[in-house]
């Protein structure tokens, strides 16, 4: 029970906890420059999908593959709505507070550079990030934990960490509202769709690919 404890909820955990808090003080510590850390996140990001997705829950991601393609319309139809939810959340939040979060200006200055690095940090928002945080939050976190703890409350908790990784200052926990309801949004999709952990992963790739065009979009004009 300890071995499959560890091998399947503490093993992923582990590395995405370096991935987000170790990474940047190891590279704070040796005051290497914003590229190379960038290099590191990326490799922790590949790293974790590596040994989560792709190794020890590959079956179960192939079993929720198999129902999401018989169903693929209305799981696109859900991530349409889901996005102009969050995109409503957001801009309720942006009104009231009048702030964005730093991560995400972080993430606009580098990406809009149009160098290799961006376009390779892009992908990796785009496409891998979201793999990983919905196996967290969603697959590890509820599934893992729902036969002790009451599913409800675990999407409660899910979701304020989920918004709380998200926060780097203090100033953006004003702004931490929006990256909550997103993650009660996944994981309730999550859940609904009987723990189909590929309908949230589609849902927030989704979100990040429509964030990251206009971003393109807008960068070009």
């Amino acid at each position: 029970m300890n071995k499959q404890f560890f091998k399947f909820t503490a093993l992923p955990v582990g590395i995405f906890i370096v991935l987000l808090y170790v990474t940047p003080l190891i590279t704070n510590f040796f005051h290497a420059s914003v590229s190379t850390y960038l290099v590191v996140y990326m490799l922790m990001q590949v790293l974790l999908l590596a040994v989560g997705p792709m190794c020890l829950y590959k079956n179960e991601y192939l079993d929720s593959l198999k129902d999401f393609k018989k169903h693929v319309a209305k799981y696109v139809l859900l991530a349409v709505v889901l996005w102009i939810v969050i995109a409503i959340a957001q801009v309720i939040s942006a009104k009231m507070t009048g702030v964005s979060a730093s991560n995400q200006t972080f993430i606009n200055s580098v990406t809009d550079k149009g160098t290799l690095l961006s376009f390779s940090l892009s992908i990796v928002l785009t496409f891998v990030a979201p793999i990983n945080e919905e196996l967290i939050f969603r697959r590890i976190l509820i599934g893992n934990f729902k036969s002790y703890v009451p599913v409800w409350a675990l999407i409660i908790v899910s979701s304020i960490l989920f918004g709380l990784i998200h926060m780097h200052t203090v100033q953006d926990l004003q702004v931490i509202f929006p990256y909550i309801i997103i993650g009660l949004l996944f994981a309730c999709a999550y859940v609904k769709n009987k723990y189909n952990i590929v309908v949230s992963t589609f849902c927030h790739i989704f979100l990040n690919f429509v964030v990251s065009l206009i971003g393109l979009i807008a960068a070009s004009r």
